[in-house]
C-alpha cells in the first residue's frame, strides 16, 4: 500500500522457498527470477533472457537471448567472485561494492550478486536482505543478531572487513581464503573417490547342481577382492575341473547390478 504522497518504485514477490522469485518495477515488465540450488541460474524479463554459467560457484559467462538473438560474453572475476571484466567491458568496485551505474544491469556485480536494477543494492541471500553500497549497509537487521552468528551489530557488512570477507546469505560473513580453501579440499576429495572405486568379484559359489557362479559389480576399476570366508567354504566333490574355473566378466554398462553368469574352461568349449 503506498503510503501518502509516495509512490511504489517496485513490488517484490517471494516463492515458498523466501527466495526472491519476480521484481515488477514501475513502468517496466515484471523480471522472474530462477535458481539453481542455493544460487541464481536465469532471469527473464518479457523476451529476453540471461543465463549465468558456473562451475564449483565461480562464475564463467552470461548468455543472452532476445527474440531468437542469442549472445554471450565470458566473465572475469577476481577472488571475491566479483565481475571485473566482460567482453569490451572493465568494472571497478569500492572496498563496500559500489560500482559506476553505467554497469550492464543484466550482468553479476560485487561478489557475483545481482544488482537490484531499481535501487541498485544487492538482495543477499536471494533476497533476505538488501545491502546498500552507498552507505555500506544493511537496510534491516540480521535475525541471527546481536546473540547468534550474525554478531552484535545488526545491520554491519562482514565485521567491517569486505577486502578479505564475503557475506553471500545475508546472515553470517566467511573469510575468503577459507572458501577457497574449503573448494578445493571438495575437488581433491571427489578425485580421490573416483580414482579408489573398486570392483567386486563373487567368487564361486556351489550351487545344488554342482555349478560355481560368477558375478561382479561394473562401473570401477581396481582388483577384484575374494572374501577370505568364501575361499573356505567346502567344495562339492566328483565336479569336472572345467566346471569350478572363475573367471571376470566383461565390462558391462555401470548400472551398478550384479551380474551372474556361469564360467566354463576353454577346454570344455
Amino acid at each position: 500500500m503506498a503510503l501518502s504522497g509516495q509512490s511504489v518504485l517496485c513490488v517484490y514477490r517471494y516463492d515458498p522457498l523466501d527466495r526472491l522469485a519476480d521484481c515488477s518495477a514501475a513502468g517496466q515488465g515484471s523480471t522472474r527470477l530462477f535458481y539453481q540450488k542455493t544460487l541464481l541460474a536465469t532471469q527473464i524479463q518479457g523476451q529476453v533472457q540471461h543465463t549465468l554459467m558456473r562451475t564449483d560457484e565461480h562464475l564463467l559467462a552470461c548468455l543472452s537471448a532476445e527474440n531468437n538473438q542469442r549472445d554471450s560474453a565470458l566473465l572475469a572475476t577476481d577472488q571475491q567472485q566479483s565481475v571485473i571484466a566482460a567482453q569490451g567491458l572493465e568494472f571497478a568496485y569500492t572496498p563496500y561494492g559500489h560500482r559506476h551505474p553505467s554497469g550492464r544491469a543484466s550482468l553479476p556485480g560485487f561478489t557475483g550478486q545481482r544488482v537490484d536494477p531499481v535501487t541498485g543494492h544487492y538482495l543477499l541471500g536471494n533476497g533476505y536482505r538488501a545491502f546498500n553500497p552507498v552507505l555500506m549497509r544493511f537496510n534491516s537487521p540480521d535475525s541471527l543478531s546481536p546473540f547468534g552468528e550474525g554478531g552484535v551489530n545488526a545491520y554491519g557488512y562482514c565485521g567491517g572487513d569486505p577486502v578479505n570477507r564475503v557475506d553471500p546469505t545475508g546472515h553470517v560473513n566467511a573469510r575468503i581464503l577459507a572458501l577457497i580453501f574449503r573448494n578445493r579440499q571438495a575437488l581433491v576429495a571427489a578425485k580421490k573417490v573416483t580414482e579408489h572405486r573398486h570392483s567386486v568379484l563373487v567368487p564361486g559359489i556351489p550351487t545344488s547342481s554342482g555349478l560355481t557362479r560368477t558375478g561382479g559389480v561394473s562401473g570401477a576399476k581396481g582388483p577384484a577382492v575374494v572374501p577370505d570366508f568364501i575361499n573356505k567354504l567346502a567344495q562339492p566333490e566328483n565336479v569336472p575341473a572345467h566346471l569350478k574355473t572363475r573367471r571376470r566378466l566383461p565390462a558391462v554398462p555401470s548400472d551398478a547390478r550384479l551380474h551372474t553368469r556361469w564360467a566354463a574352461s576353454k577346454e570344455a568349449l
